[in-house]
């Protein structure tokens, strides 16, 4: 009897299917398909490529448009206005150069910025004030980005940047890129930026910038940035990034020695973000590591930071994850040699100058909240391993598990700020007069 119920309701079923097909509402499934051009093949250079997406290559809506760059170096800026477009490239590699004294990129894929008028990001995103979606790039390199240029990067500040991808990057800083300054009578750095960009170093009242070396507080100038996430960026992933400057402990920056070292650098930088995340990069010789701002809430894993002035800062993020990083070598011990005065406290850490910086920061003067600090080691420091800044209001509800923390002071906390080699000692000068910051299980040197 089952059965033959069973045969019935499927004798039923083949004639309601038939009903369907002859006379049911008609279906188009439209595939995606992706379109494949090629540099220098097709078009002589990259942004060539990219500009004749939508006009001269046509595609459907929901096409993919692959630039496939051959090997090379490229001089020009790279920019992406439109969605649904991916630059591929060959990865270049680095390797010592003893005529240049450092590390340096060669064979692959290489965008260059030598002699190019500075833009904001050498080669990004700008969603103008529309929304781009979907852009990859993959196996790059770049060098030569100019002043207060992003190597890589997204500026969303007029519009909204979703799911972009940098994976299998390569960046080189060059310290050679025409900064000069000279004095103020207290000793304070006068920048000047370079010569073709007259307005890239502004100062709101008039002048050029004034930089005191003694303090990272007045440190709103860089030189250029490894991969920067600017504002509305969403959902977009960071992913084995290498980025490796010029500047070992953030000194050169400070000193000038040669008059051409008087600005900043970053390797990895999300403000504002939402859902970003940055995994498996390696930064080095750089002033900062990698850093969450504005109220970032974006995910940081398995990072190599090392050599830096500050190795991962957390300053103003909410609800953002470090987590099985590594922040090894960094701080410096050296006052700019010209400086005229001893160096007093940096008054964003409250250490002496003369001995700061370090693996970790979460710092003044913004508020870090509902964030989690896990599993990283931070270890052969000079300054801080940890540097719990003082923030008003305080910085609240943090997990700060699991740890290492190894420098010339494990983890400098408190107000006036002094070093702590345990939880217990960590959360009796917590700054937050409610404690909920959560300091457990972490490994002191």
């Amino acid at each position: 009897m089952r059965r033959q119920l069973f045969t019935a309701l499927s004798g039923v079923g083949v004639c309601l299917l038939a009903y369907l097909f002859a006379f049911g509402p008609s279906v188009t499934t439209v595939r995606a398909k992706e379109l494949v051009v090629r540099v220098p093949g097709d078009f002589p250079t990259i942004q060539a490529a990219i500009d004749a997406v939508d006009t001269t290559i046509v595609r459907g809506p929901n096409d993919v448009v692959r630039i496939r760059v051959a090997a090379g170096v490229y001089n020009e800026h790279v920019l992406v206005t439109k969605s649904r477009i991916s630059i591929e490239g060959k990865r270049p590699e680095f390797k010592f150069s003893s005529t240049a004294g450092r590390e340096v990129l060669v064979g692959g894929t290489i965008i260059d910025g030598a002699g190019l008028a500075p833009a904001d990001d050498h080669v990004g995103v700008n969603p103008s004030s529309g929304v781009v979606t979907d852009v990859t790039f993959e196996n790059l390199g770049t060098r030569n980005a100019r002043s207060n240029d992003a190597n890589f990067g997204v500026d969303a500040g007029g519009g909204t940047a979703k799911r972009i991808t940098f994976r299998h990057l390569m960046v080189e800083f060059r310290d050679d890129n025409d900064l000069s300054f000279s004095r103020f009578p207290n000793g304070d750095l006068k920048l000047f930026p370079q010569n073709t960009d007259p307005g890239g170093c502004p100062n709101p009242g008039g002048g050029p910038l004034q930089f005191n070396p003694c303090s990272d507080g007045s440190a709103a100038f860089f030189e250029a940035v490894g991969v920067f996430l600017f504002l509305n960026v969403e959902d977009s992933l960071v992913e084995d990034v290498v980025v490796i400057g010029d500047d070992p402990r953030g000194n050169n920056a400070l000193e000038g020695s040669n008059n051409t070292k008087a600005g900043f650098s970053a390797g990895l930088f999300d403000i504002g973000g939402s859902r970003n995340t940055f995994r498996h990069n390696r930064v080095s010789k750089v002033w900062r590591g990698l850093q969450f701002s504005g109220s970032t809430d974006g995910l940081a894993e398995e990072n190599e930071v090392s050599e830096t002035r500050v190795g991962i800062t957390l300053n103003g993020a909410v609800r953002a994850t470090v987590s099985h990083n590594s922040a090894t070598m960094s701080g410096n011990d050296a006052r700019p040699l010209d400086y005229p005065v001893p160096c007093p406290n940096d008054f964003v850490s409250g250490e002496d100058r003369c001995h700061a910086g370090g693996g970790m920061w979460v710092r003044s003067p913004n508020t870090t909240l509902d964030s989690k600090i896990e599993h990283n080691k931070s270890v052969d420091n000079q300054g801080s391993a940890l540097l719990w800044g003082t923030a008003s209001p305080p910085s609240m509800a943090n997990l700060i598990l699991h740890n290492e923390f190894g420098g010339t002071c494990d983890l400098r906390i408190g107000s006036p700020p002094s070093c702590v080699t345990s939880d217990a000692a960590a959360t009796a000068a917590d700054p937050d007069p409610g404690k909920t910051n959560l300091f457990d299980k972490n490994k002191y040197r």
